[in-house]
Protein backbone atom coordinates (compact mmCIF):
# COMPACT_ATOMS: atom_id res chain seq x y z
CA UNK A 1 0.00 0.00 0.00
CA UNK A 2 1.29 3.25 -0.89
CA UNK A 3 1.62 5.83 1.68
CA UNK A 4 1.01 9.46 1.87
CA UNK A 5 3.49 12.30 2.84
CA UNK A 6 2.69 15.48 3.50
CA UNK A 7 5.50 17.88 3.48
CA UNK A 8 5.84 21.94 3.76
CA UNK A 9 6.88 23.08 0.34
CA UNK A 10 9.43 26.13 0.58
CA UNK A 11 9.38 26.63 -2.87
CA UNK A 12 8.51 25.30 -6.44
CA UNK A 13 11.79 24.53 -7.29
CA UNK A 14 11.65 22.30 -4.27
CA UNK A 15 8.52 20.81 -5.21
CA UNK A 16 9.69 20.22 -8.88
CA UNK A 17 12.60 18.79 -8.21
CA UNK A 18 10.87 16.28 -5.90
CA UNK A 19 8.47 15.58 -8.60
CA UNK A 20 11.49 14.83 -10.99
CA UNK A 21 13.09 12.29 -8.46
CA UNK A 22 10.02 10.52 -7.66
CA UNK A 23 10.17 11.65 -3.88
CA UNK A 24 6.81 13.74 -4.91
CA UNK A 25 3.80 12.46 -6.72
CA UNK A 26 1.54 15.55 -6.50
CA UNK A 27 2.31 19.51 -5.54
CA UNK A 28 1.03 22.63 -6.09
CA UNK A 29 3.57 24.61 -8.01
CA UNK A 30 3.84 28.30 -9.64
CA UNK A 31 3.74 28.98 -12.96
CA UNK A 32 7.78 30.17 -13.02
CA UNK A 33 8.95 26.70 -11.34
CA UNK A 34 6.52 25.10 -13.64
CA UNK A 35 7.85 26.52 -16.54
CA UNK A 36 11.33 25.38 -15.48
CA UNK A 37 10.51 21.94 -15.26
CA UNK A 38 9.12 21.66 -18.21
CA UNK A 39 11.91 23.09 -19.92
CA UNK A 40 14.50 20.58 -18.04
CA UNK A 41 11.87 17.67 -19.26
CA UNK A 42 10.64 16.65 -15.77
CA UNK A 43 8.06 14.26 -16.74
CA UNK A 44 5.05 15.93 -15.06
CA UNK A 45 0.96 16.75 -16.30
CA UNK A 46 -0.65 20.19 -15.07
CA UNK A 47 -3.73 18.57 -13.35
CA UNK A 48 -5.43 22.11 -12.62
CA UNK A 49 -4.98 25.97 -12.32
CA UNK A 50 -5.36 26.39 -8.73
CA UNK A 51 -5.44 30.23 -8.44
CA UNK A 52 -3.82 33.68 -10.12
CA UNK A 53 -0.81 34.49 -8.05
CA UNK A 54 -1.96 37.99 -8.17
CA UNK A 55 -2.73 38.69 -4.72
CA UNK A 56 -0.83 35.51 -3.24
CA UNK A 57 2.56 37.14 -3.10
CA UNK A 58 3.93 40.60 -2.00
CA UNK A 59 6.86 42.73 -1.96
CA UNK A 60 7.88 44.06 1.56
CA UNK A 61 10.20 46.77 2.54
CA UNK A 62 11.16 48.94 5.52
CA UNK A 63 9.44 51.93 4.97
CA UNK A 64 12.62 54.38 5.30
CA UNK A 65 14.04 52.50 2.66
CA UNK A 66 11.54 52.25 -0.08
CA UNK A 67 8.34 53.40 -0.53
CA UNK A 68 7.34 52.42 -4.15
CA UNK A 69 8.65 49.92 -7.21
CA UNK A 70 10.53 53.43 -8.58
CA UNK A 71 12.86 53.76 -4.95
CA UNK A 72 14.06 50.51 -5.26
CA UNK A 73 17.18 51.55 -6.84
CA UNK A 74 19.93 51.09 -5.05
CA UNK A 75 18.12 48.81 -2.83
CA UNK A 76 18.57 45.09 -2.36
CA UNK A 77 15.60 42.57 -2.31
CA UNK A 78 15.79 38.82 -1.54
CA UNK A 79 13.36 36.59 -3.19
CA UNK A 80 13.73 32.59 -3.85
CA UNK A 81 15.50 31.76 -6.88
CA UNK A 82 13.04 30.47 -10.03
CA UNK A 83 9.80 31.04 -8.14
CA UNK A 84 7.01 32.83 -9.21
CA UNK A 85 7.55 36.14 -6.85
CA UNK A 86 11.37 36.14 -8.44
CA UNK A 87 9.56 36.48 -12.04
CA UNK A 88 7.27 38.90 -10.69
CA UNK A 89 10.16 40.73 -8.74
CA UNK A 90 12.47 40.83 -12.07
CA UNK A 91 9.30 42.20 -14.23
CA UNK A 92 8.31 45.10 -11.64
CA UNK A 93 12.03 46.12 -11.22
CA UNK A 94 12.19 46.02 -15.25
CA UNK A 95 8.40 48.39 -15.40
CA UNK A 96 10.30 50.82 -12.95
CA UNK A 97 12.96 51.29 -15.86
CA UNK A 98 15.25 50.17 -13.70
CA UNK A 99 18.07 46.42 -14.31
CA UNK A 100 18.43 43.75 -11.83
CA UNK A 101 21.72 42.78 -10.65
CA UNK A 102 23.72 40.92 -8.04
CA UNK A 103 24.94 44.60 -6.53
CA UNK A 104 22.95 47.66 -6.45
CA UNK A 105 23.30 51.32 -7.82
CA UNK A 106 21.76 54.20 -8.84
CA UNK A 107 19.96 52.22 -11.82
CA UNK A 108 19.98 48.69 -9.86
CA UNK A 109 18.19 46.83 -7.36
CA UNK A 110 20.42 44.07 -6.26
CA UNK A 111 18.72 40.54 -6.37
CA UNK A 112 19.68 38.31 -3.52
CA UNK A 113 18.52 35.05 -4.03
CA UNK A 114 17.87 32.79 -0.92
CA UNK A 115 15.15 30.28 0.37
CA UNK A 116 11.64 31.55 2.13
CA UNK A 117 13.06 31.10 5.46
CA UNK A 118 16.45 32.84 4.68
CA UNK A 119 15.00 35.43 2.91
CA UNK A 120 12.92 36.28 6.00
CA UNK A 121 15.85 35.84 8.58
CA UNK A 122 18.23 38.50 6.39
CA UNK A 123 14.95 40.71 6.16
CA UNK A 124 14.63 40.63 9.81
CA UNK A 125 18.49 41.65 10.62
CA UNK A 126 17.98 43.99 8.07
CA UNK A 127 20.70 42.53 5.57
CA UNK A 128 18.14 43.15 2.93
CA UNK A 129 15.89 45.86 2.04
CA UNK A 130 12.74 44.03 1.23
CA UNK A 131 11.53 40.22 0.25
CA UNK A 132 9.04 38.98 -2.39
CA UNK A 133 7.74 36.28 -0.59
CA UNK A 134 4.08 34.24 -0.49
CA UNK A 135 2.30 32.58 2.52
CA UNK A 136 3.41 32.22 6.02
CA UNK A 137 7.00 34.07 5.32
CA UNK A 138 5.29 37.00 3.43
CA UNK A 139 2.26 37.36 6.59
CA UNK A 140 5.19 37.09 9.55
CA UNK A 141 7.25 39.39 7.23
CA UNK A 142 4.13 42.16 6.94
CA UNK A 143 4.63 41.91 10.74
CA UNK A 144 7.79 43.64 11.00
CA UNK A 145 7.56 46.64 12.81
CA UNK A 146 8.23 49.78 10.10
CA UNK A 147 7.50 47.87 7.03
CA UNK A 148 5.32 47.93 4.32
CA UNK A 149 3.76 46.49 1.10
CA UNK A 150 4.82 48.09 -2.07
CA UNK A 151 3.88 46.22 -4.97
CA UNK A 152 2.48 42.47 -4.90
CA UNK A 153 2.05 40.17 -8.00
CA UNK A 154 -1.93 41.76 -8.73
CA UNK A 155 0.47 44.81 -10.54
CA UNK A 156 2.44 41.83 -12.42
CA UNK A 157 -0.95 40.98 -13.77
CA UNK A 158 -1.91 44.71 -15.03
CA UNK A 159 1.24 44.70 -16.84
CA UNK A 160 0.12 41.38 -18.94
CA UNK A 161 2.52 39.49 -16.94
CA UNK A 162 -0.01 37.22 -14.86
CA UNK A 163 0.96 34.35 -12.94
CA UNK A 164 -0.88 31.35 -11.46
CA UNK A 165 -0.39 28.51 -8.69
CA UNK A 166 -1.32 24.85 -10.26
CA UNK A 167 -1.61 21.25 -9.59
CA UNK A 168 1.08 19.40 -11.48
CA UNK A 169 1.49 15.40 -11.06
CA UNK A 170 4.41 13.17 -12.21
CA UNK A 171 2.76 11.22 -15.35
CA UNK A 172 3.91 7.88 -13.38
CA UNK A 173 1.10 8.66 -11.05
CA UNK A 174 -1.38 9.00 -13.05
Amino acid sequence: MNSVKKWYQPSGVFAYSKLANGELDIAMIGSAPLTLACLKKVNITVLAVDHSAAMSQKLITYTNRCRSIHGLANRVIATPAGSTAHYSLLHMIQEAGLKAGDTPSADTVGVKLLGPTEALAEFKQKKVDGVYLWGAKMAEAAKVPKTQMVANTQMSKMWGKDTFIAWAVRNEFL
